[in-house]
């Protein structure tokens, strides 16, 4: 299922095969403890999300096991160019993968916490909710018997809206301008290919793809069913996901945390919101 790739004597590399053969890049940090699986946004990688911004370091120094995945479409994973490879349900299909080959690198994982940024934040809420039951009906991948139980969750720049915005015809069509570009004014869409074209050696192409089919899933994510307790956070400079604290507001079992002055690009480089879901995911057994 995984083959061993080159890595750091500090970390473990594997090549987990994803949904339809996509090869899914995943990176383990022992430390000892449980672990986390953390989920970057779009655009961005496991790498460049949570070990360039110390995330993993003080992970660590917490004794907290992390997972990184590099999402298909990023860093070191396969990069279809076709849509129909980018629906959340393949997508799901490919974390849950990842969750079932840990145990043969970690050995028994009964439990792990979670850890998600804007996009990795709608696909962690999505885990959760297979995890506990809490939605039927919608074509997602079942959590089987031998996938661990989510303890904890931190959310971060995510309000329940639809992936990626779920563009419309025309709303895509500006993103692929801008991704080639072409200027214009403010928008979602043009929010969405600054971020794409700020990623080093990011594939346009596959992005875009990304874009086309994880966003025909026009589906929100009602916060009811974060069934586990949940941290929620943003920056209050955030205005691309700027519902947040009204999202949290509806947790089960939540707490919120502003960072001043940040947006929603520079969050996740926050001391602040890195210190703080430490603290969450150490603050007790559950």
């Amino acid at each position: 299922m995984d083959a061993m790739t080159a890595a750091p004597p500090d970390s473990i590399a594997l090549e987990v095969t994803g949904a339809d053969g996509a090869a899914i890049s995943v990176r383990i940090r022992p430390a000892g403890g449980p672990p986390v699986l953390l989920v970057h946004g779009f655009g961005s990688s496991g790498n460049a999300n949570w070990s360039a911004t110390g995330w993993l370091r003080g992970l660590e120094r917490a004794g907290i096991t992390s997972v990184t995945v590099d999402l298909r479409g990023h860093g070191l994973s396969t990069k279809p160019h076709d849509p129909a490879a980018y629906s959340l349900p393949i997508v799901l299909t490919d974390l849950h993968l990842v969750l079932a080959a840990l145990p043969a690198r970690l050995g028994p994982t009964p439990q792990i916490d979670l850890v998600g940024y804007s996009m990795g934040s709608r696909l962690v809420g999505e885990l959760v909710a297979a995890a506990t039951g809490s939605v039927t009906g919608l074509e997602r991948p079942a959590w089987s018997a031998g996938l661990p139980h989510i303890r904890r969750v931190v959310i971060g720049g995510y309000d329940g809206r639809a992936p990626l915005g779920s563009l419309d015809d025309e709303q895509f069509a500006e993103f692929t301008a801008a991704l080639a570009g072409a200027d214009g004014p403010d928008s979602p869409a043009r929010r969405l290919a600054t971020i794409a074209r700020s990623g080093r050696n990011n594939d346009l192409a596959a992005l875009a793809a990304m874009v086309r089919g994880l966003g025909s899933d026009r589906s929100v994510l009602d916060p009811g069913v974060m069934r586990v307790p949940t941290l929620a956070v943003a920056g209050d400079q955030d205005f691309i996901t700027d519902d947040t604290l009204g999202w949290a507001d509806g947790l089960p079992d939540g707490r919120h945390l502003w960072l001043p002055g940040r947006g929603h690009i520079n969050a996740v480089t926050s001391s602040v919101f890195r210190a703080a879901a430490i603290a969450f995911l150490t603050d007790g057994t559950d």
